[in-house]
């Protein structure tokens, strides 16, 4: 077996034992999906940070902690959640400024900080989101899951088929514009399928503009955590998973078009139903 083949069975295989476990927590809510957000929260950072720090350490594992405990701010009935999840930002905010110039190192500080900024609201707000996403159903967070992995199978489809014309070739060689307008495609489709499916009262337009959004968005994702292995000098984020690399490998795309999602819910959904939609 060619170690190409071996890496698409390692895949394969991995989603297959996978993929049921995560969906069977998501539909169980409650407790199990707000865990399963914190866990994948919680390795995101320190996958994140270790490729940018080094070892995380202490800093690293509150960190991780901190971004653990917003998903969970969603779930309790707390009130005001984002002014509860700006102290927890900012409280780390505070602790990593003091222990750099306590502890060390000092004359990277600046650059860490900024690591540990970017981390923070990168896997933060993509995991939080998909936590309120849960609250408001099962269906809507499967509208986030759908709409990106459908971008990206029709991407990886249509650029094997029809690619021709690189997109970023100095980020990600193998993407192209042509994969790009077959993930635009397939996010689409699939807003309209979940609306068949699961979410009967969304309109057409609201289809299109997720769809749209998801297949602008998830390739921005998918290449903004390619920039940063490329800075790294990574190849994947992490071990973790067989064949898929590190957890951020497999959500840096999702963890962008959940937000837009989740605003897309509490804005327009929450505004058809004051017109008595």
């Amino acid at each position: 077996m060619s170690l190409l083949q071996n890496n698409l069975f390692l895949r394969v295989s991995s989603a297959l034992l996978l993929l049921p476990l995560v969906l069977f927590l998501l539909w169980k809510g409650g407790t199990l999906s707000t865990a399963l957000f914190s866990l994948a929260a919680a390795l995101c950072m320190l996958e994140y940070l270790h490729m940018a720090w080094g070892r995380p350490g202490i800093l690293g594992l509150l960190a991780a902690l901190t971004v653990a405990v917003a998903p969970w701010l969603c779930t309790l009935g707390v009130e005001r959640p984002l002014l509860w999840a700006l102290c927890l930002v900012g409280g780390l905010y505070v602790v990593a400024w003091a222990w750099h110039l306590l502890v060390g190192p000092q004359a990277q500080a600046p650059a860490r900080m900024g690591h540990l900024m970017a981390a923070t609201v990168y896997v933060g707000l993509g995991t939080t989101a998909l936590a309120a996403l849960r609250e408001l159903g099962f269906a809507w967070v499967c509208l986030a899951l759908v709409v990106t992995w459908a971008n990206d199978t029709f991407a990886y489809f249509a650029g094997r088929l029809l690619g021709k014309h690189k997109m970023l070739p100095s980020v990600s060689p193998n993407k192209t514009w042509e994969g790009f307008a077959g993930g635009m495609l397939g996010s689409i489709a699939a807003a309209y399928a979940l609306k068949l499916w699961a979410l009967p009262s969304m309109q057409g337009w609201e289809c299109l503009l997720l769809g749209v959004a998801a297949g602008l968005l998830g390739p921005l994702g998918d290449l903004s955590e390619s920039a940063l292995k490329r800075s790294f000098g990574k190849k994947d984020s992490g071990k973790l998973l067989p064949g898929h690399g590190g957890i951020l490998d497999r959500v840096d795309a999702l963890l962008v078009v959940a937000p837009a999602v989740w605003l897309h819910a509490t804005l327009f959904v929450e505004l058809g139903h004051a017109l008595g939609r």
